[in-house]
């Protein structure tokens, strides 16, 4: 049966609408996959192996494409796209997150100025030539310490050595909630890792890793955080992990931004409550794409970014720039941390702990006095009496 003309200019019409709903699809799917491409050490070991995130090559558009005009002939969607992709890449030449090849102009546009920033000097991160160790140089406004955090994933540890190798601190994961069971698990580590690390010399902070879906489960995490820690005493926060699972389903999938930003200010105000410092973690993805900030404004910051400097522009305490390290006394490769202090605040840390000090060798000094005083009244009676 022969088709007549219009009629084949009919079908080929339907086929190329066809075709363009299909890739428009792909192109949204492949758009989604990319904004919860977010996967870290721990969400990855959720599994108890290391799965590496597929990631959709960037767009190859030049610097020069970008001006004035360039905005109305750029797609959204694709643009945010090729951001959440690039803020992976970024330059390690500086720590300024505006250093892009591509799209520059465009991308310092997504620094929040309602945001807390930070003003470390990025050319003041280097690497230590005595401990080989990242350090901030610039000691008249911070100074850093190096740590690390574990999970039952790096097996036995050894503080005594961990210790001797120059780590004065650490995250200890507690537990974590199923991704797919949503069940409460503490860590099988936890309670060995808190005594050992407590018993160096370490100064401990924990962490969860949290797959809440409301805020009466980041409630019911934070309760379970604190009844584990049965009234122990910690010098650093308590962290709460959240984040993406991208290599597999997981309860938490369909998460929007407010929700995790509300879920995480609802475990940390419950932690403050308790008594103890509260915190979370986060890359630069999560802190452009995902999480409210200026309602988290009041906590403190673990930032994850595996490279030579710190890429984001606002505050964080904490550093977590390796998850490769080799640490003696632990076999597995270990997570490498850099806290930032004030150097205002060590100061008045140490004149505290002086004073402190000071207060001990006299009240110790009393009690010697007084023992050997009444010693020797005693002895006077003593002689008297004979």
């Amino acid at each position: 049966m022969k088709l007549k003309t219009w009629h084949k200019v009919l079908i080929a019409l339907a086929i190329g609408i066809l075709i363009g709903i299909i890739a428009g699809c792909v192109s949204g799917g492949r758009i989604a996959r990319n904004m919860n491409d977010y996967t870290s050490s721990e969400s990855k070991k959720e599994e108890k192996e290391k799965v590496k995130p597929t990631v959709t090559p960037t767009p190859e558009i030049s610097s020069s494409s970008v001006s004035e005009s360039s905005e109305e002939a750029v797609d959204p969607e694709e643009y945010k796209e090729y951001l959440s992709e690039a803020s992976e890449e970024l330059s390690t030449e500086t720590g300024n997150i505006n250093n892009l090849s591509i799209y520059k102009e465009l991308y310092s546009e997504l620094v929040n100025g309602n945001y807390p920033r930070h003003d470390y000097d990025t050319s003041a991160f280097g690497v230590s030539e005595k401990t080989g160790k990242r350090e901030y140089l610039d000691t008249k406004n911070y100074v850093s310490r190096s740590g690390i955090d574990v999970s039952e994933y790096n097996g036995e540890v050894d503080w005594t050595k961990v210790r001797d190798a120059g780590y004065e601190f650490v995250f200890i994961r507690l537990g974590y909630r199923g991704y797919e069971s949503g069940h409460l698990n503490l860590d099988v580590y936890f309670k060995q890792n808190l005594e050992g690390a407590k018993a160096a010399g370490l100064d401990v902070g924990v962490y969860f890793f949290s797959q809440a879906i409301s805020r009466e489960e980041a409630r019911e995490e934070a309760a379970y955080v604190i009844e584990n820690l049965g009234g122990t005493e910690l010098q650093l926060p308590i962290m709460y992990d959240c984040e993406v699972i991208s290599f597999d389903k997981a309860r938490t999938d369909n998460q929007t931004g407010k929700e995790v930003s509300e879920n995480t200010a609802e475990f940390c105000a419950a932690i403050e409550k308790a008594g103890y410092r509260a915190g979370y973690y986060a890359n630069l993805k999560w802190e452009f794409f995902m999480l409210d900030m200026e309602l988290l404004k009041d906590y403190e910051v673990w930032f994850a970014g595996y490279e030579e400097l710190p890429s984001t522009p606002y505050k964080f305490n904490y550093w977590q720039y390796s998850d490769k390290g080799e640490v003696p006394g632990i076999a597995a490769e270990t997570d490498l941390n850099l806290q930032m202090i004030p150097a205002d605040q060590v100061k008045e840390d140490t004149k505290k702990a002086e004073e402190q000090q000071a207060g001990q060798q006299q009240a110790e000094q009393q009690q010697t006095g007084q023992q050997q005083t009444g010693q020797q009244q005693a002895e006077q009676q003593q002689a008297e009496q004979q």
